[in-house]
């Protein structure tokens, strides 16, 4: 009796799975204008996934270790889309998604440097009123270790009571040329 009632609830459990992404796919995201863009994640082996953005809808089967990825048509900046991921047992609905510029800040501890410790954060702190449209994606940081797989983080829309934790040289960079541009930037 009892191995009959643990094998009915693994089953269960199993059926119940949900289709999984990195934490670089969340609310607020930004992707890049121009370019093929790529989405990928996990489900179960064989389960059949659909990717949806706008007008543009994919579909994709895992493979035998659960790994999916599909590639969808470059878009013009824009936005806000929702992008929506679904397998058998659900999945993940992200919003206010953008398209647009997206930059990568790597290099010495300068580059994380935040706007909250900069020269004049109070003339940031009114700038990020009327930026909503630039946004930050900042992965936790990790010490003395190696790569991080899969990581970990969301993105942030700046605004007065976000910007504080924003890369000061990011900030002030994309600022500029979002307000120059128009175009949405991450």
């Amino acid at each position: 009796m009892g191995l009959a009632l643990f094998a009915l609830s693994a089953t269960s459990d199993a059926a119940r799975a949900e289709v999984r992404l990195p934490a670089l796919f969340s609310d607020h995201m930004v992707l890049q204008r121009g370019k093929p863009i790529p989405v990928w994640g996990r489900a179960d082996p064989g389960e059949r996934v659909t990717v949806r953005l706008g007008e543009q809808v994919r579909r994709r089967v895992a493979g035998a270790d659960g790994r999916w990825q599909v590639t969808l048509a470059p878009l013009r900046a824009g936005g806000p889309y929702t992008l929506e991921v679904s397998g058998k047992a659900g999945g993940r609905r992200l919003t206010d998604v953008l398209v647009g510029e997206v930059w990568l800040l790597s290099g010495q501890s300068n580059m994380a440097w935040p706007v909250g410790r900069a020269a004049g954060p109070g003339e940031a702190i009114a700038a990020a009123r009327g930026l909503p449209r630039l946004r930050l994606y900042q992965p936790r940081r990790r010490q003395h270790g190696g790569g991080q797989k899969g990581g970990a983080g969301a993105w942030q829309v700046c605004g007065a009571a976000t910007v504080q934790p924003f890369s000061a040289l990011g900030f002030f960079s994309a600022s500029a040329c979002t307000r120059r541009s128009g175009c949405p930037w991450g």
